[in-house]
């Protein structure tokens, strides 16, 4: 799809590798309009590199097709207000990952997960390392009518919270 930005223009640093997106955490995002290339996928990859400059300390996901409460989509984030727990989102439904510490400010991070409707399985990633598995659906990722956001979260009552950082290589796979 077509990239497009958020109130203001996000700008383009060095990253981890090559360039990699710097949002200011007060209204940079950018986003591609959505055309179905992640309706009904019967497995999913989600991946990036993320550069924190803020403590990620809200509970919402910054890498997303879909708006929290509402029963399509995919979203990667974590709940690292306290809490601790990395999040992934299918649908509506959320999986925390306990345990899963947020990304350290001033620092490369890599984060993922993968789903497989065949095994039920969902994974979250954090530098490599594979977290507890959980119990998804089963069922693909319905389609979803929100464009692919990176850097804003978005719930149901039109509210968002921005990342503030850098976001570098984000990858979707259908597989």
């Amino acid at each position: 799809g077509t990239f497009s930005v958020g109130v203001s223009t996000p700008t383009w640093v060095g990253g981890r590798l090559g360039q990699a997106v710097s949002l200011d955490g007060v209204d940079d995002f950018v986003q591609a309009n959505q055309t179905g290339q992640f309706d009904n996928l019967n497995a999913i990859t989600v991946s990036a590199w993320v550069y924190p400059k803020a403590s990620w300390n809200k509970a919402f996901t910054y890498i997303r097709n879909q708006i929290t409460g509402q029963n399509n989509g995919f979203g990667i984030g974590g709940s690292w207000d306290g809490t601790a727990s990395s999040r992934i989102y299918i649908g509506s439904q959320a999986y925390d990952f306990s345990g899963v510490a947020e990304p350290a400010v001033d620092r490369w991070t890599h984060i993922a997960f993968t789903y497989d409707t065949a095994t039920k399985k969902i994974v979250f990633y954090k530098n490599a390392t594979a977290a507890t598995e959980k119990t998804g659906p089963g069922t693909p990722i319905a389609a979803s009518t929100q464009a692919f956001v990176v850097g804003k979260s978005g719930g149901t009552d039109g509210s968002s919270y921005k990342f503030n950082g850098f976001i570098d290589d984000v990858r979707v796979y259908n597989r």
